[in-house]
């Protein structure tokens, strides 16, 4: 588990996750609070400005980058649900997020 105001820096963020690629060479989640929405459509009750506009761009392309998906918008890809309120903004959010290498994706985990 790992939560820390420099994840917001793309050096880090990246980091993280090259160390993810590199330590879970068979199967692993990444999964947390990335404080930061993925798709501003689908991921907030409503349009607002984005507080940190590049950690979206940033976790997007690392992740299409390194093979992560995210796993639960692929499994529910039109799906408004959230994991995060924001009550002085009255705002619902998702900012938790659970990836998984795009090669485990189709794995049928009911045997």
């Amino acid at each position: 588990s790992l939560w820390t105001d420099l994840f917001f820096s793309g050096h880090f963020m990246s980091h993280i996750i090259l160390l993810f690629n590199q330590h879970c060479t068979e199967f692993g989640l990444l999964a947390g609070d990335f404080n930061c929405v993925l798709n501003d459509a689908l991921d907030r009750s409503s349009p607002s400005p984005l507080t940190n506009p590049k950690s979206p761009q940033i976790l997007k392309k690392l992740c299409e980058d390194t093979g992560l998906i995210d796993v639960w918008r692929e499994r529910h890809p039109l799906t408004k649900d959230y994991t995060f309120y924001s009550n002085p903004h009255q705002l619902y959010s998702r900012l938790d997020y659970i990836f998984m290498h795009t090669t485990h994706i189709h794995t049928n985990w009911n045997q």
